[in-house]
């Protein structure tokens, strides 16, 4: 599935203190904005299952795609893809 989107965003990471305040949507749109110019046209993401960040990724228009385990130490996990195919509704 992930052969479906031109790009991968591989980590975005906000301090609990700075959450809220708008800066996750402002680096995602920026993030999309520089694929843009770059001639990409959509992306996705990985994040565990469970992660609030799932329901931020939401809102900016991600939709979640599928899933999959992943060994994290010796822990197992499911990750879900979260994929924006039109770059142009990031943000929201």
């Amino acid at each position: 599935l992930s052969d479906l989107y031109d790009a991968e965003l591989y980590a975005l990471y906000l301090l609990k203190e700075q959450q809220g305040k708008g800066l996750g949507r402002q680096l995602i749109r920026s993030v999309a904005q520089n694929l843009l110019e770059e001639n990409y046209s959509s992306f996705m993401t990985w994040v565990v299952t469970g992660n609030p960040a799932i329901h931020f990724y939401h809102k900016v228009g991600g939709q979640s795609v599928a899933t999959k385990e992943v060994k994290i130490g010796n822990e197992v996990v499911d990750d879900i893809m979260i994929g924006w195919r039109d770059i142009g509704v990031v943000g929201g």
